[in-house]
């Protein structure tokens, strides 16, 4: 028995490892090949696979039949060459007879800081090569046709054409063009394995295991280096590193991302507003059902006392703590309110703004607050009435089903109403806006119940901390003539029903996720 054991065992783990292996084989991107041609010290990174994988292509199908134009998977491929094509039209480069037969599957991006002046950073870009004679062919006419001109010299053997304003080189299957020679010779350095290339960067690899491998383009940010690049080193608040993915789904695309986050490294306020992420947003159960766009933000004050501290010890922090201080001055002199007393502690938890009626002239929308400390925050509100009142301000109140609501009709600046119900405050810009509000939360006909807002968090997978939500149909259907959009555009962009984004903290597993979804009708 011991022996059938082991032996089911073994077979099962040989058949489990071929299962991942062909799913891996099949179904997720290739190996990133551009990262052996980009300098390790790279600050930011951005990949695109221009020959999606087997389970990228087949979700790239399911989402285009969704589409106007795009139900024929077969001529998927020819659509988007034809869409290439005429984006590229205006640059004077011809798609079709001088890229697309030589392009291969990858294109990559990369940046360099050169001291703290960003305009100085160098930028390689790494572009897959599938014929390296057709490609050196097509570049002298590209060459020619843009005007350009360049001096041939070598590096380590490698001809490297240099022109004004980019340089590059051909190789046996890639093609590396930089905007100075410098950024093409440190690119062939890498690639040849006399300096260290992106692909033997462990932040690099712990970074972009963090996001799905199957992905149809990425990026990589080093926050410590992008930081150090502008002479803000000191500014990340304990985040290292960042991960980006973009992964299509048949109901639409998602980008997911990751930060570790060192809490040893964060300050106090962002260590609190850090934790408060883990926190699913509650309050688009007061939203009305109306309402066309959302943001929530937990920790809103501490994250703002976090910023202070950190400009004030920085390059120009002087000018920020200068002008912070004078806004505190205009508060207590002119309206009497202290910021720090009357004002922050009611952003301490949950902080939502709701918007409606984006496409008319006059939108409206709702300010709903959570404060962790619903008494204190009643008493804050109540210290800005009467200093308000104090100063000029009429003050009414009405009963609106049981529920108090206070307007403020403060001279030279307008109207703004209030109210207060189980822990959470509402100011809108009438009384109407802020019943409208206790309307949706009685009633439950608010965004919360709206199937198309479920859907968006239903293809990121994830919810937490803070949040955004827009009505991206309604907008485009209002802006399309404004924006001149026409013919297929219009069509693609027609067919866009939200996009909304999350960024959940795992304090369990020392990181921050973000996720952005673009969901279709």
């Amino acid at each position: 028995m011991h022996r059938l054991v082991i032996a089911l065992t073994t077979l099962l783990a040989l058949v489990a490892g071929v299962v991942v292996a062909g799913y891996l084989f099949i179904f997720s991107a290739g190996s990133d090949r551009a990262t052996r041609a980009v300098p390790g010290d790279a600050a930011l990174y951005a990949t695109a696979y221009l020959e999606p994988s087997a389970g990228q292509t087949l979700n790239l199908e399911a989402l285009a039949r969704r589409i106007p134009g795009f139900a024929d998977t077969a001529s998927l491929n020819q659509k988007i060459h034809e869409i290439t094509a005429r984006l590229l039209r205006g640059t004077g480069l011809d798609y079709e007879a001088d890229i697309r037969p030589w392009l291969g599957s990858q294109l990559s991006l990369a940046v360099r800081p050169q001291g703290v002046d960003p305009e100085a950073a160098e930028v390689l870009a790494v572009v897959a090569v599938k014929d390296p004679e057709v490609a050196d062919a097509a570049l002298e006419r590209i060459a020619a046709d843009l005007g350009i001109t360049g001096t041939a010299e070598t590096h380590e053997g490698v001809e490297l054409l240099v022109a004004d304003g980019a340089s590059w080189a051909l190789l046996e299957d890639v093609l590396l063009v930089g905007s100075t020679p410098d950024a093409v010779r440190a690119g062939l350095d890498a690639d040849a394995d006399r300096s260290p290339s992106l692909a033997d960067s462990p932040r690099f690899g712990r970074a972009m295991s963090e996001v799905p491998p199957d992905h149809l383009a990425s990026v990589f940010v080093d926050l410590q280096a992008v930081s150090a690049a502008t002479a803000v080193a000191q500014e990340v608040g304990g985040y290292s590193t960042a991960s980006l993915a973009l992964v299509v789904e048949p109901a639409g695309l998602r980008l997911v991302g990751a930060a570790p986050f060192d809490a040893a490294a964060a300050s106090d306020q962002e260590r609190q507003a850090f934790e408060l992420s883990r926190q699913p947003a509650t309050l688009a159960g007061w939203m009305p059902a109306a309402t066309q766009a959302e943001l929530t933000m937990f920790g809103l004050s501490q994250s703002l006392q976090a910023a202070e501290e950190r400009l004030g010890g920085g390059e120009g922090g002087d000018a920020v703590a200068d002008a912070l201080s004078q806004l505190r001055a205009i508060a207590a002199f002119g309206l009497g309110l202290n910021l720090n007393e009357d004002v922050l502690p009611l952003f301490d938890l949950e902080t939502a703004v709701a918007l409606a009626g984006l496409e008319g002239p006059s939108p409206r929308g709702q300010l709903l607050l959570r404060p962790s400390d619903p008494l204190a925050a009643e008493a804050a509100l109540a210290r800005v009435r009467d200093s308000l009142r104090g100063r000029g301000a009429t003050v009414t109140e009405e009963d609106v089903d049981g529920l108090t609501i206070t307007t403020l009709a403060i001279p030279q600046l307008g109207t703004a109403a209030y109210g207060l119900r189980d822990g959470v405050a509402v100011v809108g810009l009438t009384p109407d806006d802020v019943a409208a509000a206790f309307a949706a939360r009685s009633s439950g006909e608010s965004l919360a119940e709206d199937p198309r807002y479920a859907a968006a968090w239903d293809l990121a997978g994830a919810r937490g901390g803070n949040e955004a939500w827009v009505d991206a149909a309604a907008l485009i259907q209002a802006g399309g003539d404004q924006l001149g959009l026409t013919g297929e555009l219009r069509d693609i962009l027609l067919r866009t029903d939200a996009v909304a984004m999350t960024a959940p903290a795992r304090p369990d597993e020392a990181r921050s996720e973000f996720h952005v979804v673009l969901t279709v009708r």
